[in-house]
């Protein structure tokens, strides 16, 4: 059971890769059930904060930033930071996502998982080529093409065990009935600067994500 309010006033230029000034802010509220070991359940509440600010440089070269932060009292679930964005052409849903993409860092590592998690991005984004603009174009194609430069830390408990990454990315972006639906494909390399359990020669985290926004 949760209340997710969202504010967007975020603004995407023409041409641009992704919006080009303005802010989003997402707030949840959320009570958490948890079915433990012995058939029990387990209940606690949830907060999260996710701020989004984009600001634009020029043209269409944007400064995009963001700031995670939330909190899972006694009885709720954890937070499992890592893995690489999604790969499913669908938006999730807003209540009860426990699993943040933390880039550079594979899933599944322990130390990854914790109650009060934070994530702080800085992502510089570039126009690389534009292609089928246009009412004169072709209504399936290729829309634009970009790149990204980003740094990205986080924590799963708001301590002193941070985990920083960078890396880069190439965004393609398809044209589906003159932009009626437009999809998004995402392909990252990310270089992990902390070592987990999971990945402790630090070897870079390749991914690719469908449909996840800019």
């Amino acid at each position: 059971l949760g209340l997710s309010a969202i504010y967007n006033n975020a603004i995407q230029a023409l041409y641009g890769v992704s919006p080009a000034h303005g802010r989003t802010i997402q707030l949840n509220i959320e009570r958490d059930r948890v079915e433990i070991n012995s058939g029990d359940q387990s209940y606690g509440n949830v907060w999260i904060l996710d701020w989004r600010e984009y600001i634009a440089l020029y043209g269409p070269h944007t400064l995009a930033l963001r700031a995670f932060i939330g909190e899972a009292q006694t009885g709720a679930d954890f937070f499992d930071l890592g893995d690489s964005p999604s790969i499913t052409a669908f938006k999730q849903g807003l209540i009860h996502q426990r699993e943040k993409p933390l880039r550079g860092y594979p899933d599944s590592a322990q130390e990854l998982r914790g109650f009060k998690p934070s994530i702080y991005s800085a992502d510089y984004r570039f126009p690389i080529a534009y292609v089928d603009q246009g009412i004169d174009a072709w209504p399936i194609g290729l829309h634009t093409i970009s790149g990204a430069l980003f740094y990205e830390s986080g924590t799963p408990n708001r301590d002193k065990s941070t985990f920083d990454a960078a890396g880069v990315e190439l965004n393609v972006g398809l044209d589906l009935g003159y932009s009626a639906l437009p999809v998004a494909l995402r392909l990252g390399t990310a270089f992990p600067f902390d070592e987990t359990s999971t990945a402790p020669d630090k070897d870079p985290n390749y991914y690719l994500g469908i449909g996840y926004s800019l």
